[in-house]
């Protein structure tokens, strides 16, 4: 925002007028370039007049840079349909060493590649606190028609069975109960309640099951997956209970 009337350049005076700090001024009229340009010609002015300017001039600064709404940046997304990707298997804090770590999975259901960026994750506690936003920023990232894409809470190299490392936006456990939301584009396309994440294991949409984002809605139809691992999940070289990262859940029964 800048102040309605400009001071005319032309002007020779240095009054407090000519600078625009007098009739109506307002510090958070001011850009921080107006405020950076104001203190040079301030040095000019007679020692009496800077002491009283010098106090306005510094308000304007710190709410220009600390007050003033800025525009957001806008972030690329993808256009998604209501059910075009949807919650699938979670892996929260494990009691014991563990080496698999936290993680959600996402399934996208269409016939087509889908790229993430620009996906968002909210998550939230049932009560509704501890909100958090998990944004796909790398465009690189996608997942093809029918299969499974993993989003873990690492940063960095990540390991083989994760797509996407969310550390840096959400570094915290996942919550115990909490309700889980994809949005693409601000756009809803799946939401996911649930309760008593397992600390052994994951939690998984039953393998059995036609997974939609209707379906994944029934909370009978998810289930605690503690299946001890084998070598051909990775088992002799990790620790810990791995569910199903990135491959069709296990059946319930």
């Amino acid at each position: 925002m800048y102040i309605a009337a400009r001071p005319d350049p032309g002007r020779a005076d240095r009054s407090g007028e000519s600078f625009g700090l007098t009739h109506g001024f307002h510090p958070r009229a001011l850009t921080p370039g107006d405020l950076c340009r104001k203190l040079v010609w301030l040095r000019l002015l007679p020692a009496g007049r800077r002491f009283f300017l010098f106090p306005i001039l510094l308000a304007g600064l710190l709410s220009a840079f600390l007050g003033c709404e800025r525009e957001s940046l806008k972030l690329e997304c993808t256009e998604l349909g209501s059910g075009d990707l949807v919650f699938s298997e979670l892996r929260g804090d494990q009691s014991g060493t563990d080496t698999w770590g936290q993680w959600i999975e996402l399934y996208n259901t269409t016939a087509g590649e889908i790229s993430l960026l620009g996906v968002t994750i909210n998550l939230r506690k049932l009560d509704g606190s501890g909100e958090r936003d998990i944004v796909v920023r790398d465009r690189t990232v996608s997942v093809y028609g029918q299969d499974y894409v993993v989003l873990g809470r690492q940063s960095g190299e990540l390991p083989a069975h994760v797509d996407y490392g969310y550390e840096d936006d959400f570094s915290s456990d996942l919550y115990a109960d909490a309700i889980l939301q994809i949005y693409a584009c601000e756009e809803l396309v799946d939401q996911l309640v649930y309760h008593d994440l397992p600390s052994e294991g994951t939690l998984a949409f039953d393998g059995s099951l036609t997974l939609t984002a209707v379906s994944n809605d029934e909370e009978a139809n998810w289930c605690v997956d503690a299946t001890e691992p084998s070598a051909q999940d990775g088992g002799t070289t990790q620790v810990g209970l791995p569910g199903t990262p990135g491959e069709v859940n296990r059946p319930c029964n």
